[in-house]
């Protein structure tokens, strides 16, 4: 039996352990894979997130072995120019960077899926999708045929993003949304949970509603 496959999770609760339960997932499907633990910032070293120890901050990459690839799981609205700045400064080569994708997950054979990017349980993705890096496309989403997804992106549980429609850098779908096709969602813009996108979105923008229409007053950048 040759060697399993190590991946550590630069990240913790909530997105981090969505990943982890992925690669166990995959492990007891029969995959040789197993996941180092945690790479966190804010626990303490030696400290479990559930049943997986965190093995460092962000920066202790530089001491793991070469053979463990790593992912980041960091999606949060409202906070990702940070976090992305804070993850791109570590200086990673591109080649240590994993995907785990779930066994369940429907995936076209011609789909091009990048470096550091999750794909959820029952998640769908059709011919032509083009997924960037550090993507998060979460259960039960659906990327139909001849898609863009920009790095960093993130779809929410049951999304729809109908055909040629493009997400931009960091663009965040909540769940149950619903994209029209050949519709363009800008650099971090936001849209809510539940919406029907029939139109673009500018870069920045937080939407919500149906359709979706921007939220003023009380809308939040996802850059900030």
């Amino acid at each position: 039996m040759g060697q399993k496959k190590k991946i550590a999770i630069l990240g913790g609760v909530g997105s981090g352990t969505i990943v982890a339960q992925a690669i166990a997932d995959l492990a007891k499907a029969g995959s040789a894979i197993t996941c180092a633990g945690y790479l966190n910032d804010r626990v303490q070293t030696g400290d479990f997130l559930g049943n997986l120890p965190v093995i460092g901050p962000f920066d202790a990459w530089r001491d793991l072995p070469a053979e463990v690839m790593l992912i980041p799981a960091i999606h949060k609205v409202g906070d990702m120019k940070n976090r992305i700045a804070r993850i791109e400064a570590l200086g990673i080569p591109e080649e240590r960077f994993a995907s785990v994708i779930h066994p369940s997950a429907c995936i076209a054979d011609d789909t091009s899926i990048a470096g550091g990017t999750y794909v959820g349980p029952h998640a769908v993705i059709m011919p032509g999708a083009r997924v960037g890096r550090r993507t998060s496309l979460r259960a039960g989403c659906y990327i139909s045929h001849d898609v863009e997804l920009e790095d960093w992106c993130f779809v929410g549980p049951n999304t729809v993003v109908s055909g040629r429609s493009r997400l931009d850098t960091a663009a965040y779908l909540g769940p149950g949304v619903n994209v029209r096709e050949e519709t363009f969602i800008g650099r971090y813009a936001t849209v809510g949970l539940g919406s029907v996108v029939i139109r673009d979105i500018p870069a920045k923008k937080t939407v919500a509603g149906n359709p979706a229409r921007e939220l003023n007053g009380s809308c939040r950048d996802n850059e900030q």
